[in-house]
Order: structure tokens, then sequence, then C-alpha cells
């Protein structure tokens, strides 16, 4: 008996000391980026006016929707991840295809929540608050970085173990913010402050791409990542055009240029073979978990079924 207790206590032991080598990087992580916010409200306090102040209050309540739409997506990839070994080939292809089915979703939508800042800034806080909608398009194209793997990095290296390497990118995202905040919000005031959240952001991203790529050999499919943001490009232009130039209300525009936008990048992803069919199967068996958005998104592959010709 006291031999199976002695066991049970060196058991008990190790498995301490794997929870908290795992879980430690993490909380430590999620400390240094819970700081950023709060650290954020003291430097605009010092460096700048309460109008500014409210005005990128403002913008992040948008910026909140598109993390809402990025972030769940991102996370619920980790327990993928988690099933695979360290070395395996699945580990790139899984990862390749994270990015890019993340892409197709993250990208328009940033790219449409720039288009159209003006227009739901006016319509939420009115015309005092005109300069929320440039904070709000300069920090939505912090989910451009998506192509790059941003958020879902932190679900690969979490899932395989590699909790450290969560830590670090945290680190150095911590580290350019504090280096950096200070001196552009002084100098250019809330622009300069996004400007520090974007260069830290992409600073820890390309550290996080290069550890994946070296150490996992994780791929990135350039060619594919590049029609994405291509075509999100390209469909940004007729709802742009539609936002300049028709004489409508503000909710109108909204509404005709997120329809044009939708049905232009729709359309064009399957005639430019941006997405294959293959791709469209695994998105059809993924719906059958989205539960109440289910309805529409059969609905949207339906359409891109019947422009594939099947």
């Amino acid at each position: 008996m006291e031999t199976i207790a002695f066991k049970s206590k060196i058991a008990g032991g190790d498995s301490l000391k794997i929870l908290l080598s795992y879980g430690s990087p993490l909380y430590i992580s999620a400390l240094l980026l819970g700081i950023i916010p709060q650290l954020q409200s003291i430097i605009l306090g010092i460096f700048t006016s309460d109008y500014n102040i409210g005005n990128f209050k403002a913008s992040l309540n948008f910026i909140t929707l598109l993390s809402a739409l990025a972030i769940p997506i991102a996370t619920s990839l980790f327990p993928a991840f988690s099933k695979f070994d360290k070395n395996s080939e699945k580990v790139k292809t899984f990862f390749s295809l994270s990015i890019k089915y993340v892409s197709l979703l993250v990208v328009p939508s940033a790219l449409l929540m720039i288009i159209l800042s003006k227009e739901i800034i006016q319509i939420i806080y009115g015309a005092s608050f005109a300069s929320a909608s440039i904070y709000l398009s300069l920090h939505a194209t912090l989910f451009l970085l998506i192509g790059l793997g941003y958020q879902i990095q932190k679900s690969l290296f979490n899932g395989l173990g590699e909790t450290k390497q969560t830590l670090k990118i945290s680190l150095i995202q911590f580290v350019f913010f504090i280096f950096l905040a200070p001196c552009l919000t002084k100098v250019m005031g809330v622009t300069g402050l996004i400007t520090s959240i974007l260069t830290s952001t992409i600073m820890a991203t390309l550290y996080g791409a290069y550890r994946a790529k070296s150490k996992y050999k994780v791929e990135f499919n350039y060619k594919s990542l590049i029609r994405v943001y291509l075509l999100a490009l390209v469909s940004a232009t007729p709802a742009f055009l539609c936002r300049r130039f028709l004489p409508f209300s503000p909710t109108f525009k909204i509404i005709m240029a997120s329809a044009v936008y939708l049905i232009s990048y729709l359309t064009l992803l399957p005639m430019t073979h941006t997405i294959t069919k293959p791709e469209l199967g695994n998105m059809e068996r993924v719906v059958k978990r989205i539960g109440p958005l289910k309805p529409i998104a059969n609905l949207i592959l339906k359409y891109e079924y019947a422009i594939m010709g099947s």
C-alpha cells in the first residue's frame, strides 16, 4: 500500500509539472495582453483629449465585432491541432487550409468595415464622432494579417503543446507596444496609438509565422491567399462606388454596398477557382455544426455549387 501511495504521489507530481509547464506560459501571455488595453487608456489620457478618446472608444466597439468573428473560429481550431502529432504532415495541411478558410471570411469582412466605416459611425454615433471612422478604418486593417496566421498561430502552438511559443509571441507584441505607444501617441495622437498596435501585432505575427514555418515546416499557400485578397479587393470596388456615388441615406448605402459586395465576392469565388468543389465539401461538413447560422450558410453553399455547375 505504501508503494502504491508513493507511486501515486510521483504521478501526481509529474502531472502537476506538466500542467504548470503548459499553463504558466498561457497565464503570463494572457496577463501581458490583458494589460495592453489598460495602458492604451492611460497613454491616451496623457497625450490626447477627451474628444479623441471618445472617438477611439467608439471605433473599438466595431473592432470588437470583427474580433467576435475571427477569434471564436481561430480558437475552435485548437482541439483539431491537439489531435495531430507534431511531426505529422496533417499539421502542415490543416494549418494551410485553416488560414485560407478563415481568410475567406475575415478578409472581406474587414475590407467592408473599412469601406463603410464613415456610414457605420454616422448611423450609430452621429456626425460629432467624425474621427471615429478614420480610427475604425485604420484599426480594421489589423484583421488583414489573418493570411499570416494572425490568431490561428496560437491555436497551432497551444494545440501542439508549445505554449512557450505563444508566450514569446505575446511578449514581442507587449514589448513593441510599450516602446512605441507613448512616442507615437505623443506625436500623432490616437492615430499614433493605433499605429503602435498595428506595428506590435505585425512584428509578433511575423515571428509566429517564422517559428511555425521553421519548426513545423507548415506551408503558407501564398498563391491561394493572394487570390483571396485580390478577389476581396476587386469585389470591394463596386461596393465602394455604391457607397461613394449613390445619393441615398447612410443606412441604405450600407445595405446596398454590402449586398453588392457579397454578391460580387460569392460570384467570383468559384469563377476564379479561388475555392474548389472539395473545399466546398469540407465547408459543408463544418456548416452542419454551425447551428443558428446553418440556413444562411447552406444558402451560400447552394449558390456556390450552382455557379460551379453542379
